[in-house]
C-alpha cells in the first residue's frame, strides 16, 4: 500500500515530535514512522526524562534537601524497595508520551509504527516490528563502552546518496539540510550537541526551511548546559579557561547562595553563581553557576548573552524577594568592584 505525504519524519524524538508538529501546524500533511513501542525517543523513555526524575525521588526519599533546616537529620526512608524508586518515573514517563501522542494526534500527524528505510530520496518504506531481537547473554559482568553513535544503521541513507561522516552522524547545513535537498535531519542522529531543548529548535527551523514558512529561521547561539547530579551545575556562553585561550580581557563577579535569604530557607548554603563579563563595556560573556535549580536560573543569564546585554540588566533589575535570581544582582555588584581593582 502506497500513501503520499509532504512530510514522513522518521522518529519521535523531540526533533522528530517538534518537526511534525511544526510543518503539520502550517497545514502540511505529515508521517511519522516510530519503530519503538512508544512515542517519545531516548528523551523520554530512557534518558532525559527517566534520570532526572529519578534524581528527584532519590532527593525527596534521602531528606537530602531538609537536613539541618528544622534541627533534624532526616534519615533514609526504612524498607526502600527498587519499586518504590521507580513508581515515580515510571508515572511521569508514562504521562509525557501520552502528551507526545495527544500532541501529534491534535495536528492530524499520522503515526505507523515500523522500522523506517529510505527506499530512495523520495520514498520512504517501513515494515512493522516482529518482535526487531530479544537476545539473552548469560553472563556475570558486562562492560559496553561503544561511544555514541548515531542510530540509523539499516536505513538506507547511502542508497540516497547522502553524505555521513564519522560515526554514522548525517552531514548537514545551518538549516538542517543534507546533502540530498529534500532530506533534512535534526537532533542526535547530527552529533554535538544532542540535547533535547537543542533537537526542538533544530527540527523547527528544518521544516521552516524545508516548505519556506516566514517563521523560525535560525536557533540562538547561546545553548544553556546543565549538569543535572546533586547539587545541580549549568552554564552558558565561555568560560574563564576559553577566554584566557582566546586573549580575551575577563572580569568576574560571583554570588553565594549562603548570603541569599532564599538559600538559607531552603537550606542551600553552598550554590554559587558566577558572572564572566569584558571590562571594557561590561558586557556579559558567560554564567555559570552550581547549586539548586542551576539548570532553571541560567537562562536569565543566557538571555542576556544572546541580547547582547551587559551586567548592568542586573543592577537596574528588580527581582521578587526572597529568591535565589537576585542572587544575579550581587554577583554583578561584585564584579563592578572586581572592576574597578582590575582598572588599578
Amino acid at each position: 500500500m502506497s500513501r503520499r505525504f509532504d512530510l514522513v519524519v522518521i522518529g519521535s524524538g523531540p526533533a522528530g515530535e517538534k518537526g511534525a508538529a511544526q510543518a503539520a501546524y502550517f497545514g502540511k500533511r505529515v508521517a511519522l514512522i516510530e519503530r519503538s513501542d512508544y512515542l517519545g525517543g531516548a528523551g523520554i523513555n530512557t534518558g532525559t526524562v527517566p534520570s532526572k526524575t529519578l534524581r528527584e525521588t532519590a532527593l525527596y526519599f534521602s531528606g537530602l534537601r531538609q537536613r539541618g533546616l528544622y534541627g533534624i537529620d532526616y534519615s533514609l526512608k526504612e524498607r526502600l524497595t527498587i519499586a518504590d524508586l521507580m513508581r515515580r518515573q515510571q508515572d511521569v514517563v508514562e504521562r509525557e508520551r501520552t502528551i507526545v501522542r495527544t500532541n501529534m494526534e491534535r495536528h492530524n500527524v499520522e503515526i505507523f509504527q515500523g522500522v523506517a528505510r529510505l527506499a530512495d530520496a523520495h520514498t520512504v518504506s517501513f515494515v512493522k516490528p516482529d518482535g526487531t531481537g530479544g537476545e539473552i547473554l548469560d553472563c556475570e559482568i558486562a562492560l559496553i563502552a561503544a561511544g555514541r553513535q548515531s542510530n540509523v544503521q539499516g536505513m538506507g541513507l547511502e542508497e540516497t546518496g547522502m553524505a555521513l561522516g564519522e560515526r554514522g552522524l548525517i552531514l548537514v547545513n545551518e538549516k538542517y539540510q543534507t546533502t540530498v535537498s529534500n532530506i533534512y535531519a535534526a537532533g542526535d542522529v547530527i552529533g554535538f550537541p544532542a540535547l533535547s531543548s537543542v533537537s526542538m529548535e533544530q527540527a523547527r527551523v528544518a521544516m521552516v526551511h524545508a516548505f519556506n514558512l516566514v517563521y523560525k529561521e535560525s536557533i540562538s547561539s547561546v545553548l544553556p548546559l546543565a549538569i543535572y547530579t546533586i547539587p545541580e551545575i549549568s552554564l552558558a556562553g565561555w568560560t574563564e579557561d576559553a577566554c584566557r585561550e582566546q586573549d580575551i580581557p575577563y572580569v568576574v563577579g560571583r554570588s553565594y547562595f549562603d548570603k541569599s535569604p532564599r538559600g538559607q530557607i531552603i537550606g542551600d548554603t553552598s550554590g554559587m553563581l558566577k558572572l564572566v563579563f569584558s571590562p571594557s563595556d561590561k558586557k556579559l560573556l558567560g554564567v555559570h553557576l552550581i547549586g539548586e535549580m542551576s539548570s532553571e536560573l541560567v537562562h536569565i543569564g543566557a538571555q542576556i548573552i544572546a541580547a547582547g546585554g551587559t551586567i548592568d540588566v542586573f543592577i537596574d533589575s528588580v527581582y521578587n524577594y526572597p529568591t535565589l535570581s537576585d542572587s544575579y544582582k550581587y554577583a554583578a555588584y561584585d564584579g563592578l568592584g572586581n572592576l574597578r581593582t582590575w582598572r588599578g
